[in-house]
């Protein structure tokens, strides 16, 4: 894509590591390279049990996740409900791998309420593929318009 000033630009995205080597140029004597970071959002996955699920997929396929700071319980609701439609709006790919069938304390109503959002907005949840993270099988899948 040319840009004003006879620039050209080229946008792509590189899947799974986004770190990675051009070539910016060629001398009599060799070539020099430099290391580039694919600027682009990471994709975010929502879940059930952030410590033990939704933390370990994260750090394993490079996905971001809601992170609490609020250290007033009574915002969280309210921080999560504005951080996925932030996602929403952002265009960004929103991965998840459902709820925790051990639960002992019920159904988590902070990922119910990512869910009603995405819900809204007309997406839906499609299985993409099993992944297996630190011995435990999840179903992943992500959520399209």
């Amino acid at each position: 894509m040319e840009q004003a000033g006879g620039i050209n630009v080229f946008n792509f995205e590189v899947e799974g590591n986004h770190n990675y080597f051009i070539l910016a140029k060629k001398y009599d004597y060799g070539q020099t390279s430099i290391l580039v970071h694919n600027a682009c959002k990471s994709p975010i996955v929502l879940g059930e049990t952030m410590k033990d699920r939704v933390k370990p997929v994260a750090q394993k396929y490079g996905f971001s996740f809601f992170n609490a700071k609020s250290q007033n319980e009574g915002r969280w609701m309210i921080n999560q409900i504005r951080w996925i439609k932030e996602q929403i709006k952002s265009g960004r790919k929103i991965f998840d791998i459902g709820i925790h069938r051990g639960r002992l304390d019920g159904r988590s109503p902070y990922y119910n309420a990512e869910v009603t959002e995405l819900l809204n907005a007309g997406y839906q949840r499609v299985f993409k593929q099993w992944v297996k993270v630190d011995g435990k099988n999840f179903r992943l899948y992500e959520w399209v318009k």
